[in-house]
């Protein structure tokens, strides 16, 4: 069964969500995945 991450970012400084914030997902010197940020601070993409 594989595993499921979800990212949710908040800027605390400024009391919003984090917009177009780049997400990298690093195994073993491979970028397997790469996603950015929406307007309400979560990932679009699914994985």
């Amino acid at each position: 069964m594989a595993g499921k991450l979800t990212i949710h970012v908040l800027d605390t400084a400024q009391g919003y969500p984090a917009v177009g914030l780049r997400i990298e997902l690093w195994s073993c010197d491979r970028l397997p995945k790469s996603v950015t940020t929406n307007a309400d601070g979560r990932t679009d993409a699914a994985g």
